[in-house]
């Protein structure tokens, strides 16, 4: 059979416009969730029903920047920039053609935006009574995948706590065998500069790097956005970088470090990161591994209803570590290394699984979409 081919931006009805909420107004509950381009489902909740979508029901969303697609048929508020609201017009089952956007291929161009690509994309318009027969088997099959999916990921969230739960184990048991102190006392926290000391005006095409959270994220201490003066530099040498550092991210993405080695980009770090300098007393690996213990038994370090960040340097430094003799120090850890990279292999694995049932659904749609389910 030979279905209609259209423009996806020829199929779409007019959405009102009830205005978005910045990310920062993002409540952790409330009466209506917020959707927006993130991959989580629900992104917050707000009590502004002024700003809820309720007679459009269903809709799409989708992600300009990220590419994700969500199927929406419940009241909810849109949130962030670069959330698009997509309802078809009358020749569209709205879930045949949420599948039919799952279906398309469209190219990543990183962070800029996609959405002009989903326009101008092609797709077929076949019967309403075929359509519907299309998401009926659809839907089975998918929910079928889903729930192992869904088992899939909570076996690779139950080993990303392992590390963390053996780290408190031997911590915990570390304050009984070992004198234990501040983490204040054996290493130098200083938390980036705030205000307008890094305003993008300061910055030069050439000069000292400016160490931003990304860098630590994505472990890349080779390549940067960001220049300042050797004059500049100078001026904040209380932030600078230096061989045998910890750097933490403390805003948004929490809990990321680096090592800084012996060979390293001469700059500074910017305000959404914490550099931990260690003393003699304590190697700058069991200390990394002393802050992520902090950072998976302690809450309070957190503020920010939306965007986490460490809510006080002076609250981390109070934190109590065991202090073994650098020599057990050094023992401590090889074994956490050892299990880091059993389970960095584990998740390795499981994530290509995961991978796998992405393949799965798209194999999936593509025999929808040849015809072959009708």
């Amino acid at each position: 059979m030979i279905w209609q081919i259209k423009e996806v931006k020829k199929c779409l009805e007019n959405i009102p416009k009830l205005g978005s909420i910045l990310r920062s107004q993002y409540l952790v509950s409330g009466k209506f969730p917020i959707i927006d381009q993130g991959q989580d489902f629900i992104a917050g909740y707000t009590n502004d029903k002024s700003l809820v979508f309720l007679d459009c029901l269903p809709v799409i969303i989708f992600g300009d920047h990220t590419r994700a697609l969500k199927f929406i048929d419940f009241p909810f508020a849109v949130g962030a920039d670069g959330t698009q609201i997509l309802k078809p017009d009358n020749d569209f089952d709205s879930k045949f053609f949420y599948y039919m956007l799952l279906s398309l291929d469209l190219s990543s161009r990183g962070y800029a935006r996609h959405f002009k690509l989903l326009k101008e994309s092609q797709i077929p318009i076949p019967p309403l009574k075929t359509q519907k027969e299309i998401v009926e088997k659809l839907d089975k099959k998918f929910i079928k995948l889903r729930e192992t999916k869904h088992l899939q990921e909570q076996a690779f969230a139950d080993t990303e706590k392992i590390l963390s739960q053996t780290l408190n184990e031997i911590f915990e048991d570390g304050k009984k065998k070992y004198k234990t102190t501040n983490l204040g006392e054996v290493a130098i926290l200083v938390r980036g500069p705030f205000g307008g000391s890094l305003k993008k005006e300061i910055f030069v095409s050439k000069g000292n790097c400016v160490y931003e959270q990304g860098n630590v994220i994505d472990n890349d201490i080779e390549n940067f956005r960001y220049f300042i003066t050797p004059q500049k530099f100078e001026e904040m040498k209380r932030f600078k970088v230096s061989a045998g550092d910890v750097l933490m991210s403390c805003s948004g993405t929490i809990g990321k470090f680096i090592i800084i080695p012996e060979k390293f980009t001469k700059g500074i770090i910017n305000q959404a990161l914490l550099k931990i300098t260690p003393k003699n007393t304590i190697t700058v690996e069991y200390l990394k591994y002393a802050l992520q213990d902090y950072l998976a038994i302690s809450t309070t370090h957190i503020k920010g209803a939306a965007i986490k960040n460490i809510a006080s340097v002076k609250e981390l430094k109070q934190f109590k570590i065991s202090l073994p003799p650098i020599k057990d120090q050094k023992e401590i850890v090889k074994k956490f290394d050892t299990l880091s990279e059993k389970l960095q292999t584990l998740k390795e694995l499981q994530k290509s699984q995961l991978d796998d049932f992405k393949k799965l659904e798209k194999a999936y749609l593509r025999e929808a979409f040849n015809g072959e389910l009708v």
